[in-house]
């Protein structure tokens, strides 16, 4: 059996957890979630994990501060980062989503679950880039 690919999920709304969780269900896949930055920091300190998917908008640090600690160490710095907002699509914060190390930015709830998808496919499937399979979970013809 493979070991399972970890996903770290961070968001200060506990319901914003389980539904992204629920949207992301996969057998391979094995999801750590925290509530705040310092919470995910512990998580990263104790866990390898193939992508991180972060609100922007937490009470004390924030994504972008999480984000730019993430890239600091060597442990952390390789990690995809994916970010999530609810609020409106503002140039300036997603080129500092961009600048902190993202390699994707997610405004709008309704879309959210099937472009996560997509990402988390290709970021996943370079995590596990030996397994063969085609992903069932996007539309992409992509391995995962």
């Amino acid at each position: 059996m493979t070991q399972p690919i970890h996903v770290l999920i961070v968001d200060d709304i506990r319901n914003n957890i389980t539904a992204l969780e629920a949207s992301l269900v996969r057998p391979d896949l094995s999801v750590f979630k925290a509530e705040s930055g310092p919470a995910a920091l512990e998580l990263l300190l104790k866990h390898e994990v193939a992508l991180a998917i972060l609100d922007v908008n937490m009470s004390g640090m924030d994504g972008f501060e999480l984000a730019e600690l993430m890239r600091g160490s060597t442990r952390t710095a390789h990690v995809p980062i994916i970010f999530l907002t609810a609020t409106a699509q503002d140039a300036s914060r997603t080129f500092r989503g961009y600048e902190a190390g993202a390699v994707d930015f997610s405004t709008s709830r309704s879309s959210r679950p099937s472009s996560i998808r997509r990402s988390m496919c290709s970021f996943t499937w370079s995590a596990r880039s030996s397994n063969s399979r085609l992903c069932s979970n996007c539309s992409m013809r992509t391995k995962c």
